[in-house]
């Protein structure tokens, strides 16, 4: 059972979140000022120096954090040439001199090696990583712009077990990637300017010190502590912050989530859920159930939806049409329904109300929850330290 009251205490939930989970969310706003820092322009005008490319390749790092769901999300819709954003450290084979290619600072080597291999074909390369980074070294050898960003004040879930920091974080990575598309004229840069403030709004909103009933995270993340999650988004920026939410939840909760698909093919796959034995109803009252056979379900389904903007969700087809036959169901069969919503504005401002909003739920599902996942990470790699 989850603690409630831990989280209407502020001095108890700062002093049980020892692996920074809360630090992490209320960063958020400072990684975006960092990635927006006036001293980072004379790299990006090289960047703009060369015009358009033939097309931009993104190497997100393969921190698998959502970064390069958002960064799809953000840039493809509206790119005058082809976007590739890969979550991992292969280099598309066709990539060359005409092409743009950003590698974000990651958690493995082979990043560097991507790059690398990025300046051999003589792509126009630009890294965003630590100053004095393997990643930053390796651009300077390169003739290539180097996007330098201290690492986040405070550590993401996961990363302190895995002796792992993630240069840019989440928002700094998207931030600098989003500069650079801006100055290679493929981006206009929308929501850019009011994004530090609007994830300090965020904060201020779902802070430790606002109480339970009337903070947006807190419900949200008690209701993810006591349930297997099923994660259904309205579209594919929703999308992208369904894939944080659960990466994260993973990390920092131990809490395994389904993603469900965006659109029609997604509202089937979660009816599907609906049918399986973490969604099934116990009858208390029935006296011929076998409670040893037949236990009452400790941990049920909740059907997380998270919704953008009535205007982009008839774009993608996905409007009330969509989403009242799935809500309708899971009333029928006692499965709950939770909902995170982004109201109207620019498609990055969007993505920080689903993201900024469950960062912080996930933070308070992990310390109502008790749960340390990094104490069985830290045993599996002692197992393969061993042999």
């Amino acid at each position: 059972m989850a603690d409630d009251l831990i989280l209407d205490d502020p001095t108890g939930l700062e002093a049980a979140d020892d692996r920074g989970l809360l630090r992490s969310a209320a960063d958020a706003g400072a990684q975006v000022r960092r990635a927006l820092d006036p001293a980072l322009a004379p790299a990006l005008d090289r960047v703009a120096a060369d015009g358009r490319p033939r097309a931009l390749v993104v190497l997100a790092g393969g921190a698998a954090d959502g970064t390069a769901e958002a960064l799809d999300a953000l840039l493809s819709p509206r790119s005058p040439v082809p976007v590739h954003v890969r979550d991992d450290d292969r280099l598309p084979g066709w990539a060359g001199a005409l092409d743009l290619v950003v590698v974000l600072d990651g958690p493995y080597p082979a990043v560097a090696a991507a790059a690398a291999e990025a300046a051999r074909r003589g792509c126009r390369l630009v890294t965003v990583a630590r100053p004095r980074s393997s990643l930053s070294d390796l651009a300077t050898q390169a003739g290539a712009p180097a996007l330098e960003l201290p690492a986040p004040t405070a550590t993401p879930p996961g990363a302190a077990a895995a002796g792992l920091r993630r240069a840019p974080g989440y928002w700094g990575g998207i931030v600098a990637t989003l500069r650079v598309a801006v100055a290679a004229d493929l981006a206009d840069g929308e929501g850019l300017d009011g994004l530090a403030d609007a994830l300090d709004e965020i904060a201020l909103a779902c802070g430790t010190g606002v109480p339970l009933g009337e903070s947006p995270a807190k419900g949200l993340g008690l209701s993810l502590a006591e349930s297997l999650p099923g994660l259904w988004a309205t579209t594919p920026l929703a999308g992208a912050a369904a894939a944080r939410m659960a990466e994260r939840l993973a990390h920092a909760a131990a809490i395994p989530a389904a993603v469900v698909p965006v659109g029609r093919p997604g509202a089937e796959r979660a009816a599907a859920l609906m049918a399986g034995p973490a969604a099934a109803a116990t009858d208390l009252d029935d006296l011929f159930r076998d409670r040893v056979e037949e236990p009452e379900a400790d941990v049920r389904l909740r059907l997380v939806l998270l919704r953008d903007t009535d205007d982009a969700e008839d774009r993608a087809g996905t409007g009330l049409a969509v989403v009242r036959p799935v809500v309708d169901i899971a009333e029928a069969r006692g499965v709950p329904v939770s909902e995170l919503r982004a109201e109207s504005g620019d498609a990055l401002l969007r993505l920080a109300a689903l993201v900024g909003t469950g960062d912080w739920a996930v933070a308070y599902a992990a310390l109502s929850g008790g749960r340390d996942p990094d104490a069985l990470a830290r045993q599996v790699r002692a197992r393969l330290a061993s042999g």
